[in-house]
């Protein structure tokens, strides 16, 4: 049986998201592993069509979306303060979500990645393809997609 030492949470901060990570703080404690939960500030366009944003106004808006992140980061871990048993290491990046979870996967040395299903929500995106379907598909190691009871 394979051994698991190191599992990646990747964080958006809905309602799966928190379920998925209560599921891998689960597993820590009952395997002896340790979690890093990862969340990632989508990159800014600074321009769009004919207009762009001047490079401060986007470094501030970029700014402020990565203190903000880093707020909600620390919050969810405090959820676990009483389990003293697990480490839980947050991690931000500023990218490609899909881009950066592969990377975090080969650079942290994970042994299992567990994920929400990070659904979309207007009737449009419902036909392409999930964050989640595409990590999953695409992963160079285990994957448990956790799903929130409804």
């Amino acid at each position: 049986m394979k051994t698991i030492k190191k599992i990646l949470v990747a964080t958006d901060f809905s309602r799966d998201s928190q379920t998925a990570l209560n599921k891998a703080v689960e597993l820590a404690e009952e395997l002896g592993a340790e979690v890093s939960l990862i969340h990632t500030v989508n990159k800014i366009s600074e321009c769009v069509a004919d207009y762009c944003l001047e490079t401060e106004k986007a470094e501030g808006v970029k700014e402020g979306r990565v203190r903000t992140a880093r707020e909600m980061l620390d919050q969810e871990i405090r959820r676990f303060s009483e389990r003293k048993g697990v480490k839980i290491t947050p991690e931000l990046r500023y990218g490609n979500a899909y881009e950066e979870i592969l990377k975090a996967e080969k650079e942290n040395g994970a042994d299992l990645l567990v994920i929400g299903p990070h659904m979309r929500k207007s009737a449009w995106e419902r036909f392409r393809t999930h964050l989640s379907d595409r990590i999953e598909k695409n992963m160079a190691i285990d994957t448990l997609l956790v799903h929130r009871a409804v």
